[in-house]
């Protein structure tokens, strides 16, 4: 067994907030996931009105840049 003042020194501190830090993304990535999937189409449904205008605008451009080629 080794010396506590080695223990002390020798940051073994790194090790557990490595297995905390691993432990807390194991607990909180699965929440994160399902929140986006529950706010993603809420989001989508705010986003799409702003994104239909974007799209219209981008094919619009791609229309005039395959008509000038």
């Amino acid at each position: 067994t080794l010396p506590k003042i080695y223990l002390r020194r020798n940051p073994m501190n790194l090790k557990k907030w490595l297995t905390t830090a691993i432990s807390v993304l194991v607990v909180v990535f699965p929440i994160v996931i399902t929140f986006l999937m529950i706010a993603e189409p809420a989001l989508a449904r705010t986003r799409s009105d702003r994104h239909l205008k974007q799209n219209i605008a981008d094919v619009d451009v791609d229309q005039v840049l395959a008509s000038l080629l």
